[in-house]
């Protein structure tokens, strides 16, 4: 008998958990629940947001504050993506630098940090 086998054996099936994100309102489900029309209901949708949605569906959801103070803070509404570079094993700069930090926007911006370890990192940020 080999490995496999016994593990199938012994150990009970666990059936895969399923986590999705959780599904914005339409415009038909709002002009259907407030009985108003459809060209009114995206134009709701348009001027409401759904930055701090919290499910009702499970526990956790009473855990949860209902004050939204993130809300009241000003958001850049762009993405940002960011990687490490490092130099080969002789390379370094005068000042001591072995590694770069860039972060980059979907909009343009682009910013490079020089790091004397990968630890700065947070510094950067």
């Amino acid at each position: 008998m080999e490995f496999d086998d016994l593990i199938n054996d012994y150990l009970p099936h666990i059936p895969a958990a399923h986590a999705s994100k959780p599904k914005t309102i339409s415009s038909d489900f709002i002009s259907k629940i407030w009985n108003i029309s459809e060209d009114l209901a995206s134009k709701v949708l348009d001027q409401t947001t759904q930055l701090n949605r919290q499910g009702a569906d499970n526990d956790l959801s009473r855990h949860f504050s209902t004050n939204d103070r993130m809300l009241c803070y000003r958001r850049i509404n762009s993405q940002f993506f960011t990687d490490t570079f490092f130099v080969t094993a002789k390379g370094r700069s005068s000042r001591g630098h072995i590694c770069m930090q860039i972060y980059v926007s979907d909009r343009g911006y682009v910013a490079l940090y020089p790091m004397r370890s990968k630890g700065e990192f947070i510094d950067t940020l």
